[in-house]
């Protein structure tokens, strides 16, 4: 007869999820058992751990983007979601035709975030055009600042584009250097001719 969990003890499981360590404890205990009750509790607390991680990880992202000049929780909610929810609906809501975020994953501010935006003013973006970059591009929270980002900027001021344009622009950071910027870019200026002035206004239509 299964007995149902007291108070204490679902909260010791809730505890007791907070580590990976712990974690493979339970995993290996449920294989090695075979009582369903045993390993659906188990599966249960597991689902609560890594809810209360993700919880965490919101409330202290939200809190990272008010310090750095966001206001509104709605948009707080919706950079966060589309930051760290692959299957975010904010997405595709606002452009069916764009994929989800597939470097969206739970992100740490100092580990994450703040670098991000660090890089970002190194590269010569203001307060308001950081804010503005990542209000239009959530994604870019989940950017690697030295492989993805400073590359970017790097190769677009090689070609004489100004970190102005993206800004204007801030899709363009969801276009990889070598994977597609650098052939659109050969393309158009080797086959088609464009100036840099042209090749700007191209760019900020994608």
């Amino acid at each position: 007869m299964h007995v149902k969990d007291s108070d204490q003890q679902q909260r010791f499981r809730c505890q007791l999820v907070q580590t990976a360590d712990a974690r493979k404890a339970i995993v290996t205990l449920a294989k090695k058992r075979k009582d369903s009750d045993t390993i659906s509790a188990l599966r249960e607390a597991l689902d609560v751990g890594r809810r209360s991680e993700l919880d965490q990880a919101y409330q202290e992202g939200g809190a990272f983007l008010r310090s750095i000049g966001f206001e509104a929780n709605s948009e707080i909610s919706r950079i966060l979601d589309v930051a760290m929810n692959p299957n975010s609906l904010f997405v595709t809501l606002r452009d069916k035709k764009r994929a989800g975020n597939a470097s969206a994953r739970r992100l740490n501010v100092e580990e994450d975030m703040r670098p991000v935006v660090e890089c970002l003013r190194l590269c010569d973006l203001n307060q308001a055009q950081i804010v503005k970059v990542i209000s239009d591009h959530p994604a870019v929270l989940c950017y690697s600042p030295d492989k993805r980002l400073k590359p970017f900027f790097e190769y677009l001021e090689s070609i004489g584009i100004g970190p102005d344009k993206v800004a204007k622009r801030p899709s363009l950071l969801g276009l990889e250097v070598n994977a597609s910027l650098r052939r659109i870019v050969d393309y158009l200026q080797e086959v088609e001719g464009k100036t840099t002035e042209e090749l700007a206004q191209l760019l900020e239509t994608i």
